[in-house]
């Protein structure tokens, strides 16, 4: 490969990196701003299973479970319905176990908290934490790695 090639790839890699390493700062902070969000009572719309079907190249086609949840609640007499478990979405639901979990934890017709932003009340989770943040740290921390390898 030629100088310019590798020191292209480089950079690439390195702006991958720092990108994923400042989204996954801004998702901890969400998750930490969140913690003085207001609380609404809510109730579960909807708790189902859903399989996504892949094909990802030499492992053939595989299965993503996920657990899709929506729930409504009410801020100042407005209706709002959300579809967010955990701030920044829920990476572990695409297991059968945490997706199993999520299903039981929040089952169609229970009432929960919900917590809602009290600047933009439709900006909203059930649990106010990021399960994505570390897993996005760790992938742009990798991509900085490797930019130094090229």
């Amino acid at each position: 490969m030629s100088d310019s090639f590798e020191e292209l790839l480089t950079h690439i890699f390195l702006m991958v990196g720092v990108g994923a390493i400042l989204y996954a700062a801004y998702l901890r902070l969400r998750a930490w701003s969140s913690q003085s969000w207001r609380k609404a009572k809510g109730t579960i719309l909807r708790s189902s299973r859903v399989e996504e079907h892949t094909s990802s190249g030499d492992s053939g086609p595989g299965v993503i479970v996920k657990a899709e949840i929506e729930y409504e609640y009410r801020v100042d007499s407005k209706k709002y319905t959300g579809d967010a478990i955990c701030i920044g979405g829920e990476f572990f639901t695409s297991f059968e176990g945490a997706a199993s979990r999520f299903l039981r934890r929040y089952p169609e017709g229970k009432e929960v908290s919900v917590y809602y932003n009290p600047h933009s009340p439709k900006d909203c989770c059930l649990e106010r934490r990021s399960e994505a943040w570390w897993l996005t740290a760790l992938i742009g921390l990798g991509f900085i790695v490797f930019s130094n390898l090229i």
